[in-house]
């Protein structure tokens, strides 16, 4: 029994503390007398209704879309930025305050400052909060690339343009790709909060949906489509987590 339970204590502990969010939240919704906070089969038999609706397909499925350009942006710079930073010391150091200005920026305000100067706030704002993980990332690999084949590097010269293109830049590619499964889900939650702020007539997203339901004071679809979108964001956390995992185990990070 003990060989049982140690085997799938990992999962029985995540149920219970399943369970206990399930107790907590229903102890909310009863003493708002459901007023405010639904009960919680409601919602989620609200929410597996959603799935099934074409608007929300179709908001999901842009939503995803725009992490998708915004990331391949952010990867390509990342990459290019972070490895260039390790081959050329000074770029770090350059690099430095503008990436911890990144970092440390309220995302709140970010987002307004978007607003007033552009219609694509939600590319650069999932750009501009993705890209420091992603150069963190490829700068890290880098400088381990050079920690260990630093000396052989130096026969063919310190600056040498074959080793940045025949070394560096294949070599921290599974760095660049420890990057992207990390940032992939937090980019999935930014995209939401920028549809939220940005939300117009025109602008499709799940964000959009969920700000919609919550200025028709639908709080049955409000906390539905909230609870769809921490679901997709566990699916991506799970599905990246195991590929994070593995590239831990392959490479030795």
């Amino acid at each position: 029994m003990s060989k049982i339970f140690k085997k799938y204590q990992k999962g029985i502990y995540l149920l219970i503390g399943i369970l206990l969010l399930i107790l907590i939240w229903e102890i909310i919704s009863f003493s708002t007398k459901n007023l405010v906070f639904p009960e919680f089969f409601l919602v989620l038999k609200n929410t597996f209704i959603l799935l099934f609706e074409k608007n929300v397909l179709l908001s999901t499925g842009l939503s995803i879309y725009r992490i998708f350009i915004s990331i391949i942006i952010s990867a390509f710079l990342g990459y290019f930025l972070g490895t260039l930073s390790s081959f050329f010391k000074p770029l770090e150091n350059i690099f430095k305050p503008i990436i911890y200005l990144l970092t440390s920026f309220p995302t709140a305000s970010l987002i307004f400052i978007l607003i007033i100067y552009t219609k694509l706030t939600t590319y650069f704002l999932v750009c501009l909060l993705t890209f420091p993980l992603i150069y963190k990332a490829c700068l890290q690999g880098g400088n381990f690339i050079y920690k260990t084949y630093g000396n052989i590097m130096l026969l063919e010269g310190k600056y040498s343009l074959k080793n940045y293109t025949k070394v560096i830049l294949p070599l921290d590619l599974p760095y660049l790709s420890l990057g992207l499964l990390q940032t992939i889900p937090l980019a999935l939650k930014v995209e939401i909060m920028g549809e939220v702020f940005v939300s117009n007539n025109h602008y499709i997203g799940l964000g959009t949906l969920i700000y919609q339901a919550y200025l028709n004071v639908e709080f049955v679809q409000l906390f539905s489509l909230t609870l769809l979108a921490i679901l997709f964001t566990a699916l991506f956390d799970l599905v990246f987590s195991f590929f994070k995992r593995k590239f831990i185990k392959k490479f030795s990070f």
